[in-house]
């Protein structure tokens, strides 16, 4: 399911606030998950390269264990250049809307 909303940026990585630690990365679509501890690569509204001399980690976000929404940690390298997407392991079937940000990119 698509986002009418959902757009992918490119080199629009903005913090949400100037003392944030880095950037939320935001669900391209809606992502059901129907089964416990299922495993999906989810697509943010974000692509690739990133700005020079940068390098992006991606870390879940701190109340996404909350929800039974976790985060495997990753890199993403500086010549990347697709859309950059997150792994997310959940512990009971749910929906992550479209535009939630279940991690974040330092």
């Amino acid at each position: 399911i698509c986002c009418e909303s959902a757009r992918i940026m490119d080199h629009k990585l903005i913090k949400y606030t100037a003392s944030s630690a880095g950037i939320d990365l935001i669900t391209q679509e809606e992502i059901e998950f129907k089964f416990p501890m299922e495993v999906k690569i989810v697509p943010t509204q974000f692509k690739g390269p990133l700005p020079l001399g940068l390098v992006g980690l991606i870390f879940p976000r701190s109340s996404a264990h909350k929800k039974g929404c976790f985060v495997v940690p990753g890199v993403i390298d500086l010549d990347y250049t697709g859309i950059l997407m997150i792994q997310i392991w959940v512990n009971l079937p749910q929906v992550l809307p479209c535009n939630s940000s279940a991690s974040s990119s330092t």
